[in-house]
C-alpha cells in the first residue's frame, strides 16, 4: 500500500529571508521523499528534511510527498510567510484609563506581532495589540516580525499621582497639565483637586479644555468643583464625581440626560446635590448651538468668579452661557472663603472618555501663611569665630538666608 502520511511539517510558519531547516518523521512504507516549492526561494533535501533559502518576501507554500513502489501517498503542506525586514511602520499608542492600544497590522503589511515596553524595558510576553498597564511609569511599543523590531512609539506616562494635584479613584495623570477623569467604561468615577487653595475674597479667571468623549449616547460628564478638602470624594454615575460633597458648589457639564434637559447642558448646583433640588440657577445648553458635546472633540470653558459682586460667569467654547450671583462664601461655605478647586467626573452604565486639561497661564499661584522659625542665638560681636543659623519653615519648605544689613559673609545658603 502508499505510505501513511500520519505526519506534518515542522519548522517556522513565519520567518525572515535567509536559510531555515524543514523536516518530517519518517513514515513506514516509504521509500522516497519529494519537497517541492513552486517559489520564495531554493531548497536541498536529503529525505526526511530539507534547508530552504528563502529569498523572497510573500506568502508560500512548502510541500514533501512520500512514495513507494505503490505509489504516493497524500501531499503534506506548510504555509510559510516570509518578511524581508523589520517594520517601518510606527505605532500610535491610544490610551483609555489604564489601557493602551494600537492599531493591528497584519503579516501581508509587514508585521506578525508586537513588543511592549516599560520605562524602556521589554514587558516580558506583552505582544498583542493593547496592553493594561497596571503599574506607573512610561510605557512604549513597537511593532515586530521574525526579522525584528521596529522602531518604538511615542511615549505615553501613566501617572496616579501629580506633585500638584491630588488624584482620586480612575483619574490620571497624562502630563503636568492635562488629566483622566474615567475611561471609556462603565461605573467608573474620578477627581483630581489641586493642592492650594483659592481665596473666594479675590477674583479668579480659569480657563480649561474638556473631552467629554465621542459616543452621544454615552454618560456621565464632569464637573469644576470647589470645595474645603483638597482630597473629597464623591460617587458615580450621575452625580458627575460630585454627588456628596459638601459644602461644596459644582459646575456641572452634564452629558446624559436623567431628570434634566434633552440636551448635553451646564449647571451650578451646591452641597454635592446634583438634582434640581441643588441646582442655584436654570440649566442652559452647553453649546450656543450645538445640542451635543460629547463629539470626540476638545472644547474649552472659562470660570470667572467676581469677588465685589459675588458673581460667577461660565463659558464655552468662548460664548458666555450661564450666570449666577449669590454670596456663596456666606451661604455654602459657613463664611470660609479658602477652597480648593478641581474637576470630577463618573461614568454610570453608559459611559465616555472624559478628560480635561489646564491652562496653566490662567490662574495664579496663593502663598500659604507660614512661619519660620530660628534656633536661639546668643549676642555675638565682631571677632567671634563662625557660628550657624539654624531655621525651619512651617510648611515645610527649604530656607533661604540673605544678609540685609550690616558687615558679615554668608558661608552657605541652605
Amino acid at each position: 500500500r502508499v505510505p501513511e502520511q500520519t505526519f506534518s511539517i515542522t519548522g517556522k510558519a513565519e520567518t525572515c529571508l535567509g536559510t531555515e531547516a524543514y523536516g518530517m518523521t519518517a513514515t513506514q512504507q516509504a521509500v522516497s521523499y519529494t519537497w517541492d516549492l513552486a517559489s520564495g526561494g531554493t531548497f536541498d533535501t536529503t529525505g526526511t528534511t530539507t534547508n530552504v533559502v528563502w529569498n523572497t518576501p510573500g506568502l508560500y507554500t512548502l510541500s514533501v510527498t512520500a512514495a513507494n513502489g505503490c505509489g504516493n501517498g497524500t501531499v503534506r503542506t506548510l504555509q510559510v510567510r516570509v518578511f524581508g525586514a523589520v517594520p517601518t511602520q510606527v505605532p500610535v499608542i491610544t490610551t483609555n484609563g489604564r489601557l493602551l492600544t494600537i492599531p493591528q497590522i497584519n503579516a501581508a503589511q509587514g508585521v506578525n506581532s508586537n513588543q511592549w515596553y516599560k520605562d524602556g524595558v521589554t514587558i516580558s510576553g506583552a505582544t498583542s495589540t493593547s496592553y493594561t498597564a497596571t503599574a506607573d511609569g512610561q510605557y512604549t511599543v513597537a511593532y515586530a516580525n521574525p526579522c525584528g523590531v521596529g522602531t518604538q512609539s511615542a511615549p505615553v506616562t501613566i501617572r496616579s499621582a501629580s506633585p500638584e494635584f491630588v488624584l482620586n479613584g480612575d483619574a490620571l495623570a497624562e502630563d503636568e497639565n492635562c488629566f483622566l477623569l474615567t475611561p471609556n467604561a462603565g461605573n467608573k468615577w474620578g477627581s483630581v483637586w489641586y493642592k492650594n487653595f483659592i481665596d473666594l475674597k479675590e477674583n479668579f479667571d480659569f480657563s480649561f479644555k474638556l473631552f467629554l468623549g465621542n459616543s452621544d449616547a454615552g454618560a456621565d460628564g464632569i464637573a469644576f468643583v470647589l470645595q474645603p478638602n483638597s482630597t473629597a470624594t464623591g460617587s458615580g454615575g450621575g452625580g458627575l464625581g460630585y454627588d456628596g460633597i459638601k459644602p461644596s458648589l459644582a459646575v456641572e457639564y452634564d452629558t446624559y440626560r436623567n431628570d434634566d434637559p434633552v440636551f448635553d447642558h451646564i449647571g451650578i448646583h451646591k452641597n454635592g446635590d446634583y438634582t434640581s433640588a441643588g441646582a442655584l440657577v436654570s440649566p442652559v445648553q452647553a453649546h450656543e448651538t450645538n445640542a451635543n458635546i460629547e463629539d470626540g472633540k476638545w472644547h474649552t470653558t472659562r470660570i470667572v468668579w467676581n469677588a465685589a459682586a459675588k458673581t460667577m460667569i461660565v463659558y464655552f467654547d468662548s460664548t458666555e452661557r450661564i450666570t449666577y450671583t449669590g454670596d456663596i462664601v456666606a451661604s455654602i461655605f459657613n463664611g470660609n472663603s479658602q477652597v480648593y478647586w478641581g474637576f470630577t467626573g463618573a461614568t454610570g452604565g453608559s459611559s465616555n472618555l472624559q478628560k480635561f486639561c489646564v491652562d496653566s497661564s490662567s490662574f495664579g499661584l496663593f502663598k500659604e501663611i507660614q512661619t519660620v522659625t530660628f534656633d536661639s542665638i546668643p549676642d555675638k560681636v565682631f571677632g567671634d569665630a563662625p557660628f550657624a543659623v539654624n531655621a525651619v519653615a512651617s510648611s515645610g519648605l527649604p530656607v533661604t538666608y540673605s544678609i540685609i544689613s550690616g558687615p558679615a559673609t554668608l558661608a552657605n545658603n541652605v
